[in-house]
């Protein structure tokens, strides 16, 4: 495996552990469960984080999920096969970015409160990104 891939790999399962967290956060809060940092808790219990009924932190843990599977299959791929595996590293992590930088901008100018996690989230999707291209 190269050492490209697998930073890769270790970054997805960076992302995993985060939004894995985040996920729980959020399904525990109506049970008063928080995550102790005020601006976390602000992101978490608002209409922002859920996006089609679904918490945002757990469509991040699926992008985490099949990021890491793409990457773990990329590393044995030849060919044509490798080429398409580094292009969907590369387009799901993109849009991962986009994602990104318009849920940080919900918290930066609407909600003005910072999670973290959040941000730990974003660097690592970004980080993911810039190494798949």
């Amino acid at each position: 495996m190269s050492k490209l891939r697998l930073a890769i790999c270790l970054l997805a399962l960076v992302g995993l552990a985060d939004s894995a967290y985040l996920t729980y956060l959020k399904l525990q809060m109506s049970q008063g469960l928080s995550c102790g940092f005020g601006g976390c808790d602000v992101v978490n219990q608002s209409p922002y984080a859920q996006f089609l009924g679904v918490p945002v932190a757990l469509w991040g843990f699926i992008v985490y999920a099949v990021i890491l599977a793409l990457s773990l299959f990329w590393y044995d791929a030849q060919g044509a096969q490798e080429k398409w595996l580094g292009r969907g590293v590369l387009a799901l992590s993109g849009w991962g970015v986009l994602f990104s930088a318009y849920l940080t901008a919900v918290e930066l100018f609407i909600l003005e409160a910072i999670c973290p996690f959040c941000v730990v989230s974003a660097v690592v999707i970004t980080i993911i990104f810039v190494l798949a291209a």
